[in-house]
């Protein structure tokens, strides 16, 4: 395989524009499960327990600190905690908490020191409260990154294809995650955006949103851009 190409569609853009980025273009994704182990006990005695709840709270907070503090502004990756679960009644203090999210990444060393900063955090936190801890990783795809020779060829299809004033061009990476990323890790790689909006539709919702919708002639131009990649490469070859 000497190249890969892919479009993904964006509401965010209407029908006949494309969005074009060399570079990284979108994040790693690494989710985590954290367990919280405490000793549950009766709400009127806290003294007696091992409250994974307030553990679980300080943990959350201070996982924030990764961001804001230990990595690079130029270089920080969004950590999201989405959910936090603990108890069943309201007399009891519970036995565990537990707590996950996902962390996304445009640079792979970032990446990594998220995670270990991650761990640092549970740990400490446990240990300093006599709790126990297990963090368990979801390693998702890495960033996707567009070659800049890949780039080069979507951008002379594009122009075959697209007005001027509506090939958009991308100044920043989206912290959304991609597998086609598997493909660009390998080969010289290109993925761009195609707008799908129409007017019409009146707001535009987001991605995987329950009211998200897709104007469906938008999909000629994606299949023009294809057979303009394809018939572009074959001339090379051919030459």
């Amino acid at each position: 395989m000497d190249y890969a190409f892919a479009l993904h569609v964006t509401p965010y853009e209407r029908t006949g524009t494309i969005c074009l980025r060399e570079g990284v273009f979108c994040a790693a994704a690494d989710d985590f499960e954290i367990k919280i182990i405490g000793q549950g006990g009766h709400a009127s005695t806290p003294e007696l327990t091992v409250d994974p709840l307030i553990i679980g709270a300080e943990i959350t907070t201070n996982i924030q600190h990764i961001v804001s503090r230990k990595i690079s502004a130029l270089r920080t990756p969004v950590i999201s905690v989405t959910q936090f679960h603990s108890g069943s009644a309201l007399n009891v203090i519970p036995e565990y908490a537990e707590i996950g999210g996902t962390i996304r990444s445009l640079y792979s060393d970032s990446r990594v020191k998220a995670r270990e900063y991650l761990e640092q955090i549970v740990k400490g936190i446990s240990e300093a409260h006599g709790a126990k801890c297990e963090v368990t990783w979801y390693l998702g795809y890495p960033a996707v990154v567009n070659d800049k020779a890949a780039v080069d060829i979507s951008r002379t299809v594009m122009e075959g294809i697209f007005e001027e004033n509506n090939i958009i061009q991308v100044d920043d990476p989206m912290f959304g995650t991609e597998d086609f990323s598997a493909f660009s890790e390998i080969v010289p790689s290109s993925m761009q955006f195609l707008g799908v909006h129409d007017n019409e539709f009146g707001k535009a919702y987001p991605l995987h949103h329950p009211k998200f919708k897709i104007d469906e002639k938008a999909l000629g131009y994606g299949v023009r851009y294809f057979v303009g990649i394809a018939d572009k490469l074959c001339g090379h070859q051919n030459n």
